[in-house]
């Protein structure tokens, strides 16, 4: 009798492997692909000493938090990392509130990478007491998508492939007229977003708890 069981188990799995292929590829691709490009980040801004920090949760209001991918403090600029990990070929234009994803004939939309960085940013210089022109906006996209072209008219905003980040950055740092930040400064800064996260995870966390026991 328990074959019988068996086998209806492993029919219902292969039907929903079937009906949710693309959803579970996804969700592989996007997990697996965060990890390593924050890895990579890591080592490389490590080598090149510059201070990150990743997976940052910052308040937005009362109730509302949003999380940061990356920030990489240079020598001269924040750079506030969004990693597009799509799967897929990508069209759109830089003012789109959406842009195309295209994949085996299906059509999403998805939001714009450098629109909701240019939110993040906002909120970001609520906490750090720099000016908006020390930011630059870097959108990172992971090799599992393919865009032709995003015309961008801003000098503080950039498309990188996963490799060419930390390139990018160097090669701006080599060309801004910025001063330098003192390592007292990049500690100062540090420690803001750190208390600031560390508050904000507190925060969320005593917000689902009063949830739950309006719920109740």
């Amino acid at each position: 009798m328990w074959w019988i069981v068996f086998l209806i188990l492993a029919i219902i799995l292969v039907l929903l492997l079937c009906l949710f292929h693309k959803q579970i590829r996804v969700f592989y691709i996007g997990l697996t692909k965060h990890r390593r490009i924050q890895k990579n980040l890591y080592q490389a801004c490590k080598s090149e000493n510059y201070l990150i920090i990743n997976d940052i949760l910052i308040q937005v209001n009362e109730d509302k938090f949003r999380h940061v991918d990356t920030i990489i403090i240079g020598n001269q600029y924040l750079y506030v990392v969004k990693e597009a990990i799509w799967l897929g070929k990508i069209e759109g234009f830089r003012q789109d509130e959406k842009w195309r994803l295209y994949y085996k004939g299906t059509l999403d939309h998805v939001r714009n990478p450098f629109i909701e960085n240019e939110k993040k940013i906002n909120r970001i210089i609520n906490v750090l007491p720099i000016p908006a022109n020390r930011f630059i906006s870097i959108v990172v996209l992971a090799d599992s998508a393919t865009i032709d072209s995003i015309d961008l008219e801003s000098q503080k905003e950039f498309l990188c492939k996963e490799d060419e980040v930390i390139t990018t950055i160097k090669w701006i740092e080599k060309n801004a007229k910025q001063k330098a930040w003192t390592p007292q400064e990049v500690e100062s800064m540090a420690h803001l977003l750190y208390e600031h996260g560390l508050h904000s995870e507190k925060l969320l966390k005593n917000n689902k708890k009063r949830g739950k026991k309006n719920e109740s």
